[in-house]
Order: C-alpha cells, then structure tokens, then sequence
C-alpha cells in the first residue's frame, strides 16, 4: 500500500544524503486509525501502523547521524472526500 510504500522508498532515497550531511529531519504522516484500528478499513489501519513503526525503527537506527525522524497522527478532517469513505464512523 502507498501509504507505507512511498514514505520507505523516499526516507531510503534521502536518508542517504542526511546520513552523509550528518542531518536531516523526517516528518511522516501518519494516522490515529495507525494506532485504534477501525472496522472495515484493515489496509488503511494497518499501513499507517507499518509507517509508526517504520518511524520508530529510522528514528532509532538514524540518531546516530543527527536525523530526527518523527510522525504525526492526526484524525480525520472533515473533507467531502472524507465524508465519503468514513461516513457512519465518523457520526456522518
């Protein structure tokens, strides 16, 4: 899934430059679906899980060459696409 795939591929591709500049910072966005879990939404809960412990996991190996590498879990935003996929979870 996209949303585990892409933040791997990218934080492996520039990861390298911030490991030879000794610096960096990593922002990931992340999900409280990451961390509840949700009914019917399995792959969306579970790839934002695998990208927590993925940030977890660089931010730990990646100290060692001054990279901070955080996420953040915020819950849904009201958009019209969200009113879509997560209505009747989200009191819509």
């Amino acid at each position: 899934m996209l949303n585990l795939t892409v933040p791997f591929l990218l934080s492996k591709a520039i990861g390298k430059e911030m490991i030879s500049r000794n610096y960096g910072k990593i922002i990931n966005i992340a999900s409280l679906a990451g961390i509840l879990g949700y009914d019917k939404r399995a792959a969306y809960c579970s790839s934002k899980a695998g990208l927590i412990g993925l940030t977890k996991a660089l931010a730990f190996e990646w100290a060692k060459y001054n990279i901070n590498v955080n996420s953040i879990s915020p819950t849904v935003t009201l958009t019209d696409m969200a009113k879509t996929a997560w209505g009747g979870f989200i009191g819509e």
